[in-house]
């Protein structure tokens, strides 16, 4: 470990999802036990992922995860910034699940994504928010380009209500 460079543990967790190197992360940048908390609470998703299995996220304690706050919302951030499918993918599910405003913007800039899996992926986490804020960045891609894309959208309010 070397804590003089704590970024280069964040950048390895977002290449790989190693939860050994954002633990180190937030050791060396000294984040409150608020984000050790947030990791626990998620440990089934990344034991999951690091299974090469799909997470249950109905299993997650919701209320135990919205009480980790700003320290989630970031990890889930971090999640969503990786280059690897099955962790951002992973980030869009949790937004989904918690359809907490503040991950609207996030899951809107997706959809402009030239990956179709992250564009569906963030369709259907915004479908989740059932949320009119969330409805119109929905019904703003009415209009993609793509048909599979407008069909998840189209999808995605239909259940949303």
């Amino acid at each position: 470990m070397n804590p003089s460079n704590p970024e280069a543990y964040l950048r390895r967790f977002k290449e790989n999802g190693d939860t050994v190197e954002l633990q180190a992360y937030i050791r060396a940048t000294r984040k409150g036990t608020d984000y050790q908390e947030a990791i626990a609470d998620l440990g089934p998703v990344f034991d999951a992922l690091a299974n090469g299995e799909q997470p249950d996220y109905e299993s997650l304690d919701r209320i135990a995860l919205r009480q980790r706050g700003e320290a989630l919302a970031q990890i889930m951030d971090w999640m969503a910034d990786s280059p690897k499918a099955d962790l951002k993918s992973a980030a869009h599910s949790l937004m989904g699940l918690l359809a907490c405003d503040r991950f609207i913007p996030r899951l809107q800039q997706c959809l402009s994504s030239g990956a179709r899996w992250e564009r569906l992926s963030a369709i259907e986490a915004l479908g989740k928010f059932k949320t009119q804020a969330a409805d119109e960045v929905l019904k703003a891609t009415l209009d993609h380009a793509d048909a599979e894309t407008r069909e998840a959208v189209r999808r995605a309010l239909r259940h949303g209500h």
